[in-house]
């Protein structure tokens, strides 16, 4: 079980680590430094990031949400044409089949009746 002690140790040596290897970086020149502001980042400038942020996010997700929801009754209408068009092309196949057995009959009677006169 880990102790309190323990556990806020953890926590201050993984951000202690997670700042070397950010000075690390900076020093190798593989990311650029932030630029230092004359004011301070405060904990409420922070939360103010965090809201807009959060708020752009929300934008975003409604946006998505809404598009999957045209999307989704495009899809439907489609779906309803796709069927129609199915029982048509269904429906016609019958009927040529039913044509071609009635031309091969009437080719038949023709042939029958041209022999026997």
């Amino acid at each position: 079980m880990v102790t309190r002690l323990a556990w806020w140790k953890s926590i201050f040596d993984t951000a202690r680590d997670t700042v070397n290897v950010a000075k690390k970086l900076v020093e190798e020149g593989m990311v650029q430094p932030v630029a230092e502001k004359t004011a301070t980042f405060t904990g409420q400038a922070a939360l103010e990031e965090v809201r807009a942020y959060v708020a752009e996010n929300e934008v975003i997700t409604r946006a998505l949400a809404t598009r999957i929801k045209e999307n989704e009754s495009e899809n439907a209408a489609l779906k309803n044409r796709l069927m129609k068009m199915e029982n048509r092309v269904r429906s016609l196949t019958i009927l040529c089949l039913v044509l071609a057995i009635v031309v091969s009959g009437l080719t038949l009677v023709v042939v029958l009746h041209w022999i026997l006169r």
